[in-house]
């Protein structure tokens, strides 16, 4: 699934997440196993399904992982209590090591940027920038902060902003989540309504009540996209095999063949579809198709030189948000091209100067046809 969309494409996707959740519940039916090989190597995956999960998608990840979590220490206590330290060790030891390993390098790396080894970026940047936070039961920043920029403003005390007056409001804004949901996924969720209600649930007691429990964060966030699903995919399409293996086994002569019809022409509609669904995302987070085109050309141009450039990126009042021209590498100094957002006659001049040895640039973005323009 990841494959097709903007989830394995772009650094907002769910494609890692996606492998988190895989590992984690990959491990756990084998942590019985009977070879310690077996163990040894569920634990490194689940270990290694948390990292992943820590560094792409934090707290959906720590939703899914609360009752996978109680699991294994449950295992590791039993053995514990049974004296059996080499099953415990085995266990434990090797998630640990992957975690205490995650662990650090994220501390080195928070530090580097934050200089507080417990502060994330994100966190950081949310205390710059965010007027909305990321839960409902939280109140609106206020003051809001100043922005340099209009577009910065648009989009955080804007675009962002999420006004709730009444159980209506609120209600509207789930049922948008809710269907965007629905239609990412062609619809097959619905099906695995049919686990909720009728199929025993032993032996998916872990995946049943950690999907419920992942499920609950629609309730009070502020914002859904389709990847923040990502980290439950793995178990999300558990409970759809297990719905489809009810329906169409079902003592119900009627039910069994409307199911061995109807599913299997509607899978073949899905992947008939698959061409239009590898690319109707495409804009979903970088804009539209022409816009990408705009930029690459300017992109194709400069890098054709041998000089380095810095790029002023002039914006009209009606400008979409997600269109955004300026994104600069890590190192400033060394990238052939810099992009930066149209100030005062001032502040541009002082970041001409301080790139001098740069050829500088203008170009109105929102125009049909960008050029590029001496500045």
């Amino acid at each position: 699934f990841a494959l097709w969309n903007y989830w394995s494409s772009s650094y907002w996707g769910g494609a890692v997440a996606a492998i988190g959740g895989a590992l984690i519940f990959g491990a756990l039916p084998r942590f019985k196993s009977k070879k310690k090989a077996d163990v040894v190597i569920s634990s490194l995956c689940f270990g290694l399904g948390l990292a992943f999960l820590s560094q792409s998608r934090l707290f959906e990840g720590l939703l899914l992982s609360i009752i996978p979590g109680i699991y294994l220490l449950k295992l590791i206590y039993q053995n514990v209590s049974a004296k059996k330290w080499n099953k415990a060790t085995t266990l434990l030891l090797p998630a640990a090591l992957v975690l205490i390993f995650n662990f650090s390098l994220s501390a080195f790396y928070n530090y580097k940027i934050t200089g507080d080894p417990l502060k994330m970026p994100y966190s950081l940047h949310g205390e710059q920038y965010s007027v909305q936070p990321p839960f409902l039961f939280m109140e609106l920043r206020e003051p809001p902060p100043s922005f340099n920029h209009d577009i910065l403003e648009k989009h955080y005390n804007g675009w962002e902003i999420i006004e709730i007056n009444s159980i209506k409001d609120y209600l509207k804004i789930k049922k948008w989540h809710f269907e965007k949901f629905i239609r990412y996924f062609y619809y097959w969720p619905l099906l695995v309504a049919v686990c909720f209600f009728f199929i025993d649930k032993n032996g998916i007691e872990i995946p049943y009540w950690t999907f419920l429990l992942f499920c609950t964060q629609i309730l009070f966030t502020s914002w859904f996209h389709p990847h923040y699903f990502a980290p439950a995919l793995a178990i999300y399409y558990l409970l759809l095999i297990q719905s489809i293996r009810y329906l169409i086994t079902h003592r119900r002569g009627t039910v069994r063949m409307i199911a061995r019809i109807g599913i299997p022409v509607f899978m073949v509609i899905t992947f008939a579809d698959s061409r239009f669904f590898a690319t109707r995302h495409s804009g979903y987070i970088n804009g539209s198709e022409e816009y990408m085109k705009k930029k690459q050309r300017i992109v194709d141009e400069l890098n054709q030189t041998s000089d380095k450039h810095l790029i002023m990126v002039k914006y009209k009042d009606d400008h979409k948000l997600n269109e955004e021209w300026v994104y600069n590498g890590p190192d400033l100094d060394e990238s052939k091209i810099l992009w930066a957002r149209y100030m005062s006659e001032e502040k541009n001049d002082s970041l001409k100067t301080y790139f001098s040895d740069r050829k500088s640039w203008l170009i109105h973005a929102d125009d049909a046809v960008v050029r590029l323009s001496e500045y």
